[in-house]
Order: C-alpha cells, then structure tokens, then sequence
C-alpha cells in the first residue's frame, strides 16, 4: 500500500509546483483538496466555489472547529479496497437531491444512552457523546422535551423525570421526523424542538 505525504500550497501555486496529471495518473480519484474563501465560520458547503479541478475525492470547505464536518466526499467511499473505476461515478457526487430546495427529515430508531444532562441558557438538555460532533459543545445539545426516557431495551418508562448526572444510566429514544436542516459526507443538523442540532450522520435515517 502507497501514501501520499500532505502537501499545502496555495491554491494559485498548485499547477506550478504540483504536477497533477502525473499524481490523477498513479492515484485515480484521489486528491483532497482545501479549498475555502474564509476561514470563518461555515455551517454548509458553498457549492458555487466547489473547485474546477478533476481528480478531488474530497472537498475541505471549511477551516474551523466549531462541530462542523468542513469536508465533502466527492466520489465514492474511504475505503482503500474498493476500486477507482467503480467509485467515480457521476451519482457519487453532489446533486440536486441534496439541494436546500428540497426538505429532508431524519430519524434517529435506536436506544441511546443519555451521557450526561445539561442546562443551557434555562433550559434542559440531554447530550451523547457517540452521536454528539467533536467538540462537544451546545451545537450537539438535543432538547429534553424532544426524548422520551426509556430502559436499556427502548421500553419508555411510566416516570420521564431525569435523574440527573447522578451516575445512575439512563436510556432515551428520538420517536419524531425532525427537518434537516444541513448536512456534509458525516454529519446532519436537523431541527429538534425548534432548535438546531448537529448529529453524526451514521446515526440518522434521512428520507
């Protein structure tokens, strides 16, 4: 197995120093390029300074921390065994179907462990750490009045007060459609309770 050491340059100094046709050549859809205007803070991927350039597996739209995923997956998957020819294909990349014109919803089937609650601004909110973005912070934060306690087998529990940080383990489940509101390759913000939540996407259903 080969690898190819990162390289920065800026991106006017690409085609001078880098010899692409050479690099598209020996590593077919391989390149992951960073390409951004800003450096400030980027919730979704600005499609209209999407590169021109062949070859990009994947898209850094962003430069920041703020649980945000600033990538996209242009072509295919990550996985290293699946070949070039079968991953570049024209469906693997950004479409209308995922356009802001069109209204998806998630929903979240599984059991999940509440890790910890939190108060955030007066109100009350539940957070797990599997689903939650690095960094864990508000933007991850899903409204108490959103989840339904439960125990560890999903069944709800008759009193849906929470316990509270008290070392006790304590189960919720998400039983609602929630409107995405944005979404990159791994991750999804859907509105929970009027409020913007982002999520790992492995752990949605999006329809």
């Amino acid at each position: 197995m080969e690898y190819l050491e990162s390289v920065y340059l800026p991106i006017s100094k690409v085609e001078s120093f880098v010899d692409l046709s050479r690099i598209n050549a020996r590593y077919p859809n391989a390149l992951w390029l960073a390409w951004y205007l800003t450096t400030a803070h980027q919730a979704t991927p600005p499609m209209q300074y999407f590169p021109n350039y062949s070859n990009v597996k994947i898209w850094q739209y962003a430069d920041n921390h703020y649980g945000v995923d600033g990538n996209v997956m242009v072509v295919g998957s990550l996985d290293n065994n699946t070949p070039a020819e079968n991953t570049a294909k024209p469906s693997n990349r950004p479409s209308d179907d995922q356009s802001p014109n069109k209204t998806h919803y998630a929903t979240f089937s599984g059991v999940y462990v509440a890790d910890y609650w939190t108060k955030w601004y007066g109100g009350y909110y539940g957070v797990n750490v599997d689903m939650g973005i690095p960094v864990i912070d508000y933007n991850n934060y899903m409204p108490i009045s959103s989840l339904t306690l439960t125990d560890k087998y999903g069944h709800k529990l008759s009193n849906q007060t929470i316990k509270g940080n008290n070392g006790e383990q304590e189960y919720f489940t998400l039983e609602g459609e929630y409107k995405v509101l944005s979404q990159t390759a791994t991750s999804v913000q859907v509105e929970i309770a009027g409020e913007p939540v982002w999520m790992m996407k492995s752990f949605a259903t999006i329809k």
